[in-house]
């Protein structure tokens, strides 16, 4: 403007203390903290709203990307890598899957290799992939100095230039003992293994990473954002002390290395925990005094998770999927695998597995994600949870270091013991529904039918007695998904389907929120719900209920008109209901034993523990394992 009149000095800053006498004022006297913070799984507490002097404690803030301690990401420029698995051990199927994802998008395929035993195979799993500008990469023969030498002979034959090959090998042998529950091998040979691991490609393959450290089995287990980044970090120190030790310079380890998290579903959460991984490593690194910078980066992997994904109404997981990897790429990953949205219940196909690349696509293409280096800096709120996760993870990580490090501490259980605790607290959360699972426990499809498509076996998680206790993934959805599988079960082996007739009288605002609640709650255990508009008489509604031959009826009504409702059905009515139960949706607050000598069988409301009365019903109508 021509006066250099600035519009903003209209406007006084005001001072938290001010914006805090406000809400504490529209609270009216409710407690600041119960109301309006939210304490997190890992224990600290975040506040509703952040402001610029909140990170004046903060170090790190005005870093620029590229820059150590590589908070907001390894380089100036945005950029990650679009990810696909292939599980298929055929080769020549394994490539065309190949090759159909590379013409859909993706830039880095990673192969199963258990079944990769000669030259020729080898040559034709990557038939007509261009190494030089494809990243690959192999599971299930990690380690295996036999598939080196393969991969390396390629790319002679091939005229590749072996410094130019990208990718990794996913070799985690003391991570994988949490599943196996033994060393995978002699720990002598291990060592050895991966000392020849590192110098076979810090000789011939510079650019492909050896050790693959993997966060998302702890993640997937059920543990917390701090726990994935501290038992990452404590494994991580494990394989430098053991390489170090064997004379192999810092600098000569880490570019071979590569972290991987399983990326869920709270967004700012995960979206700290990539940036906190960076900021930590990089501290941890620094100890060993390297000679550059450049030996601080590491390569982040992402996939998106496995935890929060339901059996039931698939599709959500798109949706699930679409902000995990949200959270990833602004968090700032490498390189990042979106999972089809139905490898619970089917292979992933053709379809599925377009859907889950075209969702990076999109979010590169037209959301322009790859635009901005690090567009979560600067943010009061994500640069608090980042700096908070960070301190909470790395005390977590002293703790395990004092046991005497990530092998002494799965010996003892430590870790073990840590993740359990964690998944009793989540399986209290999803069981009252504090945490619902969209599909599973909240509004199901109570018609949809997958046991056919299932083996039903995968779903259990049961393990076998071992010397090291292991950890198996978890799902949050699993328990509910269970009580409708029994369900199924029930009504496949020639059984009848549970029967729930709501009944919605009276006030019309609480008949319908009732109603809507009522259908919710039993629809979680596949039961066949059946809806009514309100009835204008109680004894409309019986008699209907009777004529479906409803097992559960349950009335849906104000809290002041139950009482009367029951009245009338005991008194006049209690011959046609003799078979079926009545119950009352809601808890009122008086008149509950009144309730109880009239018919009722039980009530339903939202401090019911969902699961357990859920189980509770079917075993009311024999519906059992």
């Amino acid at each position: 403007m021509g006066n250099n009149h600035k519009l903003f000095e209209e406007f006084p800053p005001i001072s938290k203390e001010k914006w805090e006498e406000l809400v504490l004022k529209d609270l009216k006297g409710q407690d600041y903290e119960k109301k309006l913070c939210w304490t997190t799984l890992d224990g600290f507490m975040l506040e509703p709203y952040y402001r610029s002097e909140d990170l004046s404690s903060l170090n790190d803030i005005d870093i620029q990307p590229g820059s150590f301690p590589f908070t907001r990401g390894n380089s100036p420029q945005k950029k990650w890598e679009i990810h696909q698995r292939i599980t298929d051990t055929n080769p020549e199927k394994a490539n065309l899957i190949a090759l159909n994802a590379i013409k859909g998008g993706v830039n880095y395929v990673c192969f199963n290799a258990s079944e990769i035993k000669s030259l020729q195979q080898l040559s034709t799993l990557l038939s007509s992939i261009d190494l030089h500008e494809i990243s690959v990469g192999f599971f299930k023969q990690e380690c295996n100095r036999y598939l080196r030498n393969l991969l390396t002979e390629f790319a002679v034959n091939n005229d590749f230039d072996k410094t130019k090959i990208r990718g990794n090998f996913e070799a985690d042998p003391y991570g994988s003992i949490l599943s196996l529950g033994d060393y995978p091998d002699n720990p002598d040979t291990i060592k050895r293994r991966l000392y020849e691991l590192i110098d076979t490609l810090d000789t011939h393959m510079p650019n492909f990473r050896g050790i693959t450290i993997k966060g998302q089995d702890f993640h997937n287990a059920g543990a917390t954002a701090s726990q994935e980044l501290a038992y990452v970090l404590s494994l991580g120190v494990e394989y430098l002390s053991m390489l170090t030790e064997q004379e192999l310079p810092i600098q000569k380890i880490t570019p071979f290395m590569q972290l991987s998290f399983g990326i869920g579903g709270d967004y700012f959460i995960e979206l700290a925990k990539i940036r906190a991984a960076r900021m930590l490593w990089s501290r941890i690194i620094e100890l060993y005094a390297p000679k550059s910078d450049e030996t601080c980066k590491i390569f982040i992997h992402g996939e998106t998770s496995n935890f929060n994904k339901s059996m039931y109404d698939p599709h959500t997981n798109m949706l699930r999927s679409t902000t995990e990897a949200m959270s990833a790429i602004i968090g700032g990953v490498d390189s990042l695998e979106v999972r089809p949205f139905d490898q619970l219940t089917n292979n992933p196909n053709e379809f599925s597995s377009r859907i889950a690349r075209n969702v990076q696509l999109l979010l590169k293409e037209e959301s322009y994600l790859d635009k901005v280096a690090d567009p979560s800096s600067g943010s009061y709120y994500v640069e608090t949870i980042t700096h908070k996760l960070a301190q909470t993870a790395w005390e977590l990580f002293q703790l395990i270091e004092k046991e005497g490090g990530f092998l002494e501490s799965i010996e003892k259980g430590i870790i073990q013991n840590q993740i359990k605790q964690t998944v009793k607290k989540r399986e209290e959360l999803v069981s009252k529904k504090k945490e619902p699972v969209l599909g599973a426990s909240l509004y199901p499809n109570s018609s949809e039918k997958i046991l056919k498509s299932i083996e039903v076996e995968a779903i259990n998680t049961k393990i076998e007695d071992s010397r090291i206790e292991r950890i198996s993934p978890i799902r949050k959805a699993l328990p509910f998904e269970k009580l409708r599988l029994k369900t199924e079960k029930h009504v496949l082996a020639g059984n009848k389907l549970p029967i729930v007739f709501i009944l919605p009288i009276g006030n019309p605002a609480m008949a319908s929120a009732r109603q809507i609640f009522s259908r919710n709650f039993f629809g979680c255990a596949g039961f066949e719900i059946i809806e009514n508009a309100r009835f204008s008489k109680i004894e409309n509604g019986i008699e209907a209920a009777y004529k479906q031959k409803a097992d559960l009826i349950v009335i849906c009504s104000s809290d002041d008109e139950y009482l009367q409702y029951c009245k009338q059905i005991s008194g006049s009515l209690s011959k046609s209901v003799s078979n079926s139960k009545l119950i009352i949706a809601g808890y009122p607050k008086e008149g509950i034993e009144e309730l109880n000598n009239n018919g009722v069988f039980d009530f339903i409301h939202l401090k019911t523990n969902h699961l357990e009365s859920l189980s509770k019903y079917q075993q009311l109508f024999d519906i059992i394992d």
